[in-house]
């Protein structure tokens, strides 16, 4: 838990908090679910897209913090919060799929 409170505080640096925990991460969260759900697609987008837009929401906070944190060339901050939103829309867009594709 010391993990999760120091990344939601922004306590890591902005390159780590995007490249580690952002990207990386998230790429082995959906390998390994999508190894999980390989016989069932569509669940497993759905359980995919739940493990993973909970820990986009504490890698988000982070990141977004981090940037306020950041030191270095305002673009590198500027650029992680734009990140931020387009991952968001994308999540929007990702679960009004699904509520259409459940609702058919």
């Amino acid at each position: 838990m010391n993990f999760i409170k120091k990344l939601i505080n922004g306590e890591f640096s902005l390159a780590k908090t995007f490249w580690l925990y952002g990207l990386i991460v998230m790429w082995v969260l959906v390998f390994i679910g999508a190894r999980l759900f390989e016989n069932s697609i569509m669940y497993g987008v759905i359980a995919i897209t739940l493990i993973t837009l909970v820990y986009f929401v504490i890698q988000s906070i982070g990141l977004w913090r981090a940037s306020n944190k950041y030191n270095g060339l305002r673009i590198w901050s500027i650029l992680s919060k734009f990140w931020v939103v387009l991952i968001a829309l994308n999540y929007i867009k990702i679960i009004l799929l699904i509520i259409i594709w459940l609702n058919n």
